[in-house]
């Protein structure tokens, strides 16, 4: 099993990118856009845009951070996987990351609209993160709904 980080790019190897793949257990999916230079690192699962081919992928707007989605389908392939980890090209881990990492277990979601306050779960506050309708955030003290 290989745990998978996804980044999208439109640079060429970052100090963050170098740190980024050399993680024991954590495969890099790098997700390349219009002016994303050729990678060519047996470190790194380099998918350049002109092999981002899937109907789904056809529809994501060039030059856009959306693109990364094209990383999370790659990831959700493998059933090996248990977690898919996104960040920037420009943010460089601490040491000791992931294994320092605390993960949530045994998480039920009971909201039957099938939204959940991922961040309410974490913090037990009522925050907003991207995507959560914000009718929502305030309608009840459960994260769920």
């Amino acid at each position: 099993m290989a745990n998978k980080i996804i980044i999208t790019t439109i640079n060429s190897e970052t100090p963050a990118i170098l740190k980024w793949k050399n993680i024991p257990g954590w495969d890099l999916i790098l997700i390349g856009d219009a002016k994303t230079p050729e990678y060519n690192d047996p470190k790194i699962d380099f998918v350049p845009l002109s092999v981002q081919q899937s109907k789904f992928e056809k529809m994501l707007p060039k030059n856009s951070y959306c693109r990364k989605n094209a990383g999370y389908l790659r990831a959700i392939k493998d059933p090996s996987v248990k977690i898919i980890y996104e960040t920037d090209d420009d943010t460089i881990p601490y040491e000791g990351l992931p294994d320092n990492f605390s993960f949530l277990s045994n998480v039920e979601l009971t909201n039957p609209s099938g939204v959940a306050n991922t961040y309410g779960h974490i913090s037990g506050k009522k925050i907003w993160n991207r995507g959560y309708p914000l009718d929502k955030i305030l309608s009840s003290d459960k994260c769920t709904e």
